[in-house]
């Protein structure tokens, strides 16, 4: 299977579709069931678990 491998032909094709609301990133130790319900994207790293979410639920857990 043969994909594109074009940066300029990539970047000229692509169509973002904009997300309504505020994102946030938050980092923490471990993640309790109740927030990670909610997480977009979540990466594991060395200083613990850096996930993405909105703002308002990040608001709603108390959250930095």
């Amino acid at each position: 299977m043969a994909g594109e491998t074009d940066i300029s032909v990539l970047l000229k094709s692509l169509k973002p579709n904009l997300n309504d609301g505020s994102y946030v990133f938050v980092c923490l130790a471990e993640v309790d069931q109740k927030i990670r319900d909610h997480i977009l994207f979540e990466f594991k790293e060395a200083e613990g678990i850096t996930m993405v979410l909105r703002k308002e639920k990040a608001d709603e857990f108390n959250l930095d």
